[in-house]
């Protein structure tokens, strides 16, 4: 029941246009990680692609940290249940991969003080 409820949330929340799900985005994410893992093989694919959109909105927000815990925590469900050379846990890697580098790109503007690029 919560776990619908969360998807429908995170489905409203990716609809909806420009900046306005930002914030809902980032409240949502850290309730979205029990839902993963409350999962079943049946359902898997489904919560996945649901934290996969949630976190790229947080990657559209410029939530890096957010982002980057989605997409960790994704990778390791799909690593242990569809094995390292599945084809969505190698789509998961690259997500992964990609998050770090933005979380790396605003921690050197951070550093040197440098304003964050627009889009």
């Amino acid at each position: 029941m919560i776990d619908d409820r969360l998807a429908r949330a995170v489905e409203t929340t990716t609809n909806m246009p420009g900046r306005t799900g930002w914030p809902t985005a980032r409240l949502l994410a850290a309730h979205l990680l029990p839902h993963l893992d409350r999962s079943t093989q049946r359902d898997f694919t489904t919560v996945v692609r649901t934290l996969d959109d949630l976190a790229d909105v947080l990657s559209d927000a410029g939530a890096a940290s957010e982002e980057l815990l989605l997409r960790r925590h994704v990778l390791d469900a799909e690593t242990l249940l569809l094995g390292l050379d599945h084809p969505g846990t190698l789509s998961s890697r690259n997500n992964l991969a990609a998050a770090r580098v933005r979380l790396a790109q605003v921690g050197r503007r951070r550093w040197w003080g440098r304003p964050a690029a627009r889009r």
